[in-house]
This record gives structure tokens, C-alpha cells and sequence, in this order.
């Protein structure tokens, strides 16, 4: 018995291994599948390709939106947000910068740093329209060589954040950063916290419903019920007796 189990199975390796030597005649070396190239091993087995070393889940870097129209400040400011691991994008203007958060989705930069006096649009007018008109939530903050009280209350009224006074510095820039980063991170554990408890919310209402219904099954069976065709008794609790 063990010897003919053995020779059987030997028959059937040998025509497996035929079957897949046919289908690897059959499939193009190498040969597409879901449009990925992949390559057909000696085996007759599909070899899918290498992963890529793509972390989805990596925090994405710090985003900063410059506007300024000065190379040499919007230069200065790049610099520093490089060495504080924070990546940039530099509008020369405030209509420019309008159309870059037009075309980037809400959550893309984590602050604005946006210049008083610049051309086209300059950063009174277009802070307006990122506050009021966009709703954007977005900590725009306002660059000025000018400290009167006038400027203050004007950027105030508009909606600025925060109000600096140029050059920034780079301890100021760094307290910045850092404060918002600590305000991120705390919005993002509430809003992970808020989620978990949402959800066992929903597991209880489940379970409540399921006790619900499984007892209203129990008040529509007859008492003794027949199950698989046995007659059977229901107890008390409502839980089946077996004969």
C-alpha cells in the first residue's frame, strides 16, 4: 500500500511538473501581468517583481508655503527651513501663491509665510482671500520690514496668525515650527482617539442589535421547536435543549 501511495505520487510531481513546463512554453519570458512586468521562473512559477522601498506610511516632511518677492529673503528663508527638516515652496507674489494652494489639496502645507509688500497681489490681499473667501486652515504668518501699530492692526483684522517683524530669525523660525509641529501632533492624537472611540461605539450598537434580534427569534419559535427534525425543548434563558 505505502509503495503503490508513493508510485502515485511520483506520477503525479512528474505530470505536474510537465503541466508546468507547458504553461511556461506557452507565456512570453518576461511577460506582463495588472501591467507590471514579471518574469516566469524554471519552475513555470510567476516571479512578481521586486518591491519597491516606498514607505506609505512616512510622516511627510513639514510643508512651508513662502511668499515673498526678494530672492535673497525668499532664498534665506528656504535655507533655514532645509536645516529645520522642513520642505518649501517659494511664490514670488500673492497671486501666484493663490494658485498654488488652489491646485494643492488643503492638508499640503502646515504654514504660510507671507510678505506685506510684494507686486501683483500683495500679502494683505491675498492673506483676505485665503481666510475669508478659501477658508483655508492654515497659520498664515506675516513678514514686514514695517512695526508701526497701524500694520498690526490691519493684519489682525485680515486674519494673520502671527505678525514678524524682517529678518526673521532663526530661533524665531525654529519656536515657530516646533509649536506647530507640538499643535499638530495633539490635533492628530484627538482625532485618532476620536476615531477608536467612534468605532467601539459602533461595535456596542452591533452588539446590541444582535442581542435584539437573536432575541426576538427566540420569542417567534414555538415552544418545543423541531431541529433537524428532533424535537427539541427551549429553556428559561432562551438557549435550545438537545433532547
Amino acid at each position: 500500500v505505502t509503495r503503490t501511495k508513493l508510485n502515485a505520487n511520483n506520477n503525479m510531481d512528474i505530470e505536474t511538473d510537465q503541466t508546468l513546463k507547458r504553461r511556461n512554453n506557452d507565456l512570453p519570458t518576461p511577460c506582463r501581468r495588472d501591467h507590471q512586468m514579471v518574469a516566469v521562473g524554471e519552475t513555470g512559477q510567476i516571479v512578481a517583481p521586486a518591491k519597491q522601498d516606498i514607505h506609505h506610511n512616512a510622516k511627510p516632511k513639514f510643508s512651508v508655503l513662502v511668499v515673498e518677492d526678494t530672492n535673497a529673503a525668499a532664498k534665506l528663508l528656504c535655507m533655514m527651513l532645509k536645516k529645520l527638516d522642513c520642505s518649501s515652496i517659494r511664490a514670488e507674489n500673492g497671486k501666484k501663491a493663490l494658485y498654488i494652494l488652489c491646485d494643492a489639496s488643503p492638508d499640503k502645507f502646515d504654514l504660510i509665510l507671507m510678505d506685506l509688500r510684494m507686486p501683483v497681489i500683495d500679502g494683505l490681499e491675498t492673506t483676505e482671500i485665503i481666510k475669508s473667501e478659501m477658508e483655508l486652515n492654515i497659520p498664515v504668518m506675516a513678514l514686514t520690514g514695517e512695526s508701526s501699530l497701524e500694520t498690526k492692526k490691519k493684519c489682525e483684522a485680515i486674519g494673520f496668525d502671527r505678525f514678524y517683524t524682517k529678518p526673521l530669525r532663526r530661533m524665531q523660525l525654529k519656536d515657530l515650527v516646533e509649536e506647530l509641529k507640538s499643535s499638530a501632533a495633539v490635533l492628530l492624537t484627538e482625532k485618532e482617539s476620536l476615531v477608536t472611540r467612534t468605532k467601539l461605539n459602533a461595535n456596542n450598537n452591533m452588539d446590541i442589535e444582535t442581542d435584539q434580534t437573536l432575541k426576538r427569534r427566540n420569542n417567534d419559535l414555538p415552544t418545543p421547536c423541531r431541529r433537524d427534525h428532533q424535537m427539541v425543548a427551549v429553556g428559561e434563558t432562551g438557549q435550545i435543549v438537545a433532547p
